[in-house]
């Protein structure tokens, strides 16, 4: 039988509250290409796209959308879309900088 390994990315709870209004000051950001290596879990965006997110206590709080940065060939943010079982983060997809996220199989 094989196992499956689940990828996920783990954000600290409080990211949610600041993401938006510090992004808001920043250039516009845009899709970055699939290719684009995430430095930070060394992964390209493709795979990172496929993530799920949880709290930093392990619960499950929505996904990846997208992979964003000031061009197509630097990530700098994870777009989240936060599952509706997760009210507190809000309904609107946020725009989270990477530094915020840790990556666990």
């Amino acid at each position: 039988m094989e196992i499956l390994m689940r990828r996920i990315l783990f954000a600290a709870a409080a990211f949610a509250i600041v993401a938006a209004p510090a992004l808001a000051q920043r250039p516009p950001m845009v899709k970055v290409a699939d290719q684009t290596m995430v430095a930070n879990f060394n992964l390209n965006a493709d795979v990172v796209n496929e993530l799920d997110v949880y709290s930093s206590v392990g619960v499950k709080i929505g996904d990846v959308e997208e992979v964003v940065g000031p061009n197509r060939n630097s990530a700098q943010a994870i777009v989240v879309d936060f599952a509706d079982s997760a009210p507190a983060y809000g309904r609107q997809d946020r725009i989270v900088p990477i530094k915020h996220f840790t990556f666990a199989k």
